[in-house]
């Protein structure tokens, strides 16, 4: 995977950096007589962007003008995608690069549809461009080394001065060398008057850190060594560097003493510079322009300083920043600030021929608990709409789940909601392509449930629309999919196939509606594990190998959609799973060995998830269960609801279950019934359960 999606990650790092740099060149031409310090300042901008693929969002990013493709990678940060990190395995690639013209011509030549799935094309050029590359950059390591070893060659006699400086024969050019304990060393030709001031600069050098500065801009430089501006990049900075440092030694010791201090650097000219491949050493050089930049130099008024200052800012603000991607936001908890807070028109709209949403229009419905936080009863939406004044409105992912939505404080932001049952049209069309996957074309007469676990989702800029400015999105869903099939019989249904596979499925968005593009899946035997490395990004290929970390829960998922769909009697099926894992061993009064003689039976009723907790909570609470059921319904309670469980000696289930309950209401005593659901599922359908 590391092969097919890091080289388009750097060169949207790279890209990005160089409409930085183009535009910090032309800055630099306009501020020619601003202090250097100011220019040398916007090259920390380039460095930021050559070495951090990440930044904040902004309404004021200049990257705004160049209609650049933004991915979302946090709440308010983002990465700019020039290159899809994806394009490799993408089923139909393309680019959106900064320079006009170029992006088509190279979408022109890229491979298509079929045959860029099924015989992956781009995989070579991009295994063969990472290899380049890594050769690049151990050629600037070893180029660094050996320059590094061959000055210190050069240190073997040296006459200390003072503190951190030392004279040295064998050079022919002050320099400092070092990181973490910088040291100056100055050529022995230097006259007492020349030493004070080249130890100035020197000084005035590490103050400001640019011993550390030149590593880093050396480490961008060899991390980036295929991108030319990145080189002009490194040698403009670098002599902005100098000319800063030697405006700040003339502001220090007087404008007055600028002809002395150009004489020292004209001895200095001759010698041979310290070369630019060592990033722990750097010395004197551009003679030249600097001496140059002296004679024209004069002390800065405070007006144009400032101008400088602030022109320098502006800039920089705006090449640090990404323009803002698109996302959702979820309005629990403190989350609501980042909404639109200008005004709207509060509805609660509820149709009345679904029960699975709010019970009544009026807005009676809203309560207000003593934490101050609003929900509305019988609303079960993963969604709600905001309307506001102007007709515009947005969809919100909201933690709405078992009627409750946290939106506190909403009067002062000015916020209104209109609370809609309205599905996540991604996951549905998720769950309908793993189901269209898997079912045959014929009728079996079996109910096909699907639950896919996403573990990460990335959003893409595709083709234009014709006769459209707007671009279709791409949207790339990275997670877990589980298929069963079920047939129905009397009172329950019964497993008939399934699959439980990590998967990528790739939509094309238009216009609120998910076109399914590609579905994949990894190969079977020996070709598993790479092939699942290979195609999922690497922060999330770990989960997508656990596979059986999520299943427990997706079995439950499609558990519960068999039972609303075949109305099945969860408590007889329950009850029929007990009976059986207690019909044997009948000679055994261990627990675990009717367990181990029934394992899918015991495994079913965990799969009925909440339904056999609510059958175990019931005989519980009517008691006396002290005997071998007792201890089965202990043993799936635990398996079921392991954050839960206690450690405690109790010789009856029933025993067991009482000091449950008790610990179940500390803790509704503790935490409000959000948090219990949130963290406590099973303590709070217990609880529920009481209150019933």
């Amino acid at each position: 995977m590391f092969f097919y999606t890091f080289m388009p990650k750097l060169f949207n790092m790279s890209l990005t950096a160089s409409v930085a740099i183009v535009l910090v060149i032309l800055l630099r031409l306009l501020l020619k007589k601003a202090p250097k310090v100011i220019s040398y300042a916007l090259w920390g901008v380039v460095l930021f962007r050559l070495l951090c693929p990440v930044s904040i969002d902004s309404i004021f990013s200049v990257y705004n003008l160049f209609d650049t493709p933004v991915q979302g990678s946090g709440t308010i940060t983002s990465v700019i995608e020039y290159v899809p990190s994806d394009i490799v395995h993408t089923e139909h690639p393309s680019v959106t690069l900064p320079v006009p013209g170029i992006s088509n011509v190279i979408n022109e030549v890229l491979p298509q549809g079929q045959e860029q799935l099924v015989a992956d094309p781009l995989e070579t050029p991009m295994s063969i461009a990472t290899y380049v590359w890594m050769i690049g950059v151990m050629g600037m390591i070893i180029y660094s080394i050996v320059s590094y070893i061959r000055l210190r060659r050069k240190l073997f006699v040296v006459v200390p001065l003072r503190d951190n400086i030392f004279i040295a024969d064998d050079i022919k050019s002050p320099f400092v060398i070092g990181l973490f304990r910088p040291k100056i060393y100055l050529p022995c030709n230097l006259g007492d008057k020349e030493q004070e001031y080249i130890i100035l600069h020197e000084q005035h050098h590490i103050k400001r850190l640019d011993h550390v500065m030149k590593v880093l801009a050396f480490g961008a430089l060899a991390i980036h060594w295929f991108n030319p501006l990145v080189w002009i990049a490194f040698i403009l900075a670098s002599k902005d560097m100098e000319m800063s440092c030697d405006e700040a030694v003339i502001r220090k010791i007087g404008g007055d003493v600028r002809a002395d201090y150009s004489a020292s650097l004209l001895t200095l000219a001759t010698g041979r510079r310290i070369i630019a491949g060592t990033p722990l050493a750097f010395g004197e050089g551009d003679t030249k322009g600097r001496i140059n930049n002296l004679s024209k130099w004069k002390k800065p008024t405070v007006w144009a300083v400032l101008l400088a200052v602030v022109t320098c800012a502006i800039l920089a603000i705006s090449l640090l920043t990404n323009p803002s991607a698109k996302r959702e936001f979820p309005i629990n908890e403190n989350n609501v600030s980042e909404l639109d807070t200008h005004d709207a028109i509060l509805e609660i709209i509820n149709p009345t021929d679904d029960h699975n949403f709010a019970y009544d229009t009026a807005v009676e419905k809203i309560y207000e608990d003593d934490t101050n936080e609003y929900f509305i009863d019988g609303l079960d939406s993963e969604h709600i709409i905001v309307r506001y004044a102007d007709g515009t409105q947005e969809d919100i992912v909201a933690a709405l789940n078992s009627g409750r939505a946290c939106m506190a404080d909403l009067d002062k932001f000015g916020i209104a909601y209109w609370a809609e049952p309205k599905g996540d049209e991604l996951y549905s069309a998720v769950l309908n392509a793993i189901r269209d996957r898997n079912k045959s074309d014929k009728t079996d007469g079996l109910l096909h449930c699907s639950s896919f676990v996403l573990l990460k989702q990335e959003e893409l800029s595709g083709t234009p629309l014709v006769g459209s400015a707007n671009h279709t999105k791409i949207v790339i869903a990275y997670g877990i999919a589980l298929h069963e099939a079920y047939g129905f019989s009397g009172h329950t249904f019964h497993g008939v196939e399934g699959s439980h596979i990590p998967t990528v499925i790739t939509f094309e968005e238009i216009d609120g509606e998910y076109i399914l593009k590609d579905y994949w899946t990894p190969r079977d035997g020996s070709y598993y594990a790479a092939d699942v490395k290979d195609k999922f990004p690497d922060d999330v290929e770990d989960e997508a190998l656990n596979t059986q970390k999520y299943v427990l829960a997706q079995k439950q998922e499609c558990y519960d959609q068999a039972v609303r769909y075949g109305n099945v009697d969860t408590d007889y099926a329950v009850g029929y799973l007990f009976d059986v894992i207690e019909s044997s061993p009948t000679t055994s009064s261990r627990p675990a060995d009717y367990i181990d003689a029934h394992p899918s039976e015991y495994e079913e009723l965990t799969y009925y998830g909440s339904y056999t907790l609510r059958y175990i909570f019931s005989q519980f609470l009517e008691g006396n269960q002290t005997g071998l059921r007792g201890h089965l319904m202990r043993a799936v309670l635990d398996d079921i609801a392991p954050e839960a469980q206690m450690k405690l000696n109790a010789e009856t289930g029933q025993e067991y279950f009482d000091e449950w309950k008790a610990g179940a209401i500390r803790v509704s005593k503790q935490h409000d019934m959000d948090w219990i659901k949130a963290n406590q599922p099973a303590i709070w359908l217990l609880l529920q359960m009481i209150d019933e």
